[in-house]
């Protein structure tokens, strides 16, 4: 049976997958994938190679393609993408691998259920791949841009993804929300949803914030990461499995200017329970990353081959040992 992650409310079980869902709440089961060894991620240790276009496969040349997310075992790739043949302004993707050795295959979009009409982005898949937490403009929302879940019954079904639903307005606001991450504490077991925000109470145009889940079930009301915000745009975050690093994209000064002023910038802290560390570049003129479950991979967007003028490209970079 799997442990599933209650976004709100009472709750009861649908399915073998161990899915919660109810009136006023949505589940997302989180199994653990077998995955390659981590590294050791202390920053001081190691750098990042210089960032690789996915290729066109993957980047379709003249439009935008952003916000990946990888999945556990480094074989699924979600992305947004506003490439011909979507539903909308921007439309949720995944491109598969064999392995993480081999190259990735043409992108598939992941239906009309799903996508809406509007803009569907950021997407992030739980562990098991059953479930996907993603930001869209779609009516029915608490704001001009909100959190949602969609659910499926077989993780290899690209199309099988179900209705969306709202994740309520204690996580959504009237502002808008994007860039969902899902983490659980690998010593507390207490779950967390990051993600950021234009909502009242931060620094700057976007800021990051974070709910928790309580012993019932519930969500708690966000609560602003004040070390992480500054009075420029923080946008997108990605946190390493054991919650000790986090990378994010942000257009406060330092770093290359090639990306709109966009850089990754990283933070570290000694335990889960700390404040983060002052935020250093990571990677220059590169927004928007995702880790992979393993650490030695960070994906990002940048200018180049595959996004045409003025348009996103996906890259990667890998961890190297620092000289």
């Amino acid at each position: 049976m799997h442990r599933a992650d209650t976004i709100r409310g009472v709750c009861l079980t649908l399915g073998s997958v161990g899915l919660i869902s109810c009136s006023d709440s949505v589940g997302l089961a989180r199994t653990t994938r077998a995955s390659e060894p981590r590294v050791d991620a202390t920053v001081d240790k190691w750098t990042w190679s210089e960032p690789q276009s996915l290729g066109p496969v993957v980047n379709a040349e003249g439009f935008d393609n952003r916000n990946a997310m990888i999945s556990t075992n480094g074989k699924s790739l979600y992305f947004g993408s506003d490439r011909p043949g979507g539903s909308g302004a921007l439309d949720l993707y995944v491109s598969h691998r064999a392995n993480p050795h081999e190259p990735w295959e043409a992108p598939i979009n992941l239906g009309s259920t799903i996508n809406s009409g509007a803009v569907d982005n950021n997407p992030y898949a739980t562990d098991d791949g059953l479930d996907l937490v993603f930001s869209g403009t779609r009516p029915g929302g608490c704001g001009g841009t909100d959190l949602w879940t969609s659910h499926r019954a077989d993780a290899d079904d690209d199309l099988g993804w179900g209705t969306p639903i709202n994740l309520g307005c204690t996580i959504n606001s009237s502002s808008g929300d994007n860039g969902p991450v899902l983490f659980t504490d690998p010593v507390t077991g207490t779950t967390m949803l990051f993600f950021a925000s234009t909502r009242p109470g931060g620094q700057g145009i976007l800021d990051f914030w974070v709910s928790t889940r309580g012993s019932d079930g519930a969500w708690g009301a966000a609560v602003v990461i004040a070390e992480l915000n500054t009075p420029f745009d923080d946008n997108k975050l990605a946190i390493e499995r054991d919650g000790l690093t986090v990378y994010f994209s942000s257009n406060r000064p330092g770093g290359g200017q090639e990306l709109a002023g966009f850089n990754i910038w990283v933070a570290t802290r000694a335990t889960t329970q700390d404040t983060w560390s002052t935020p250093t570049v990571a990677v220059e003129s590169a927004g928007l990353p995702a880790i992979s479950t393993n650490g030695k991979s960070l994906y990002m967007v940048r200018r180049g081959v595959g996004g045409g003028p003025l348009k996103n490209a996906l890259f990667v970079s890998t961890r190297e040992r620092a000289p």
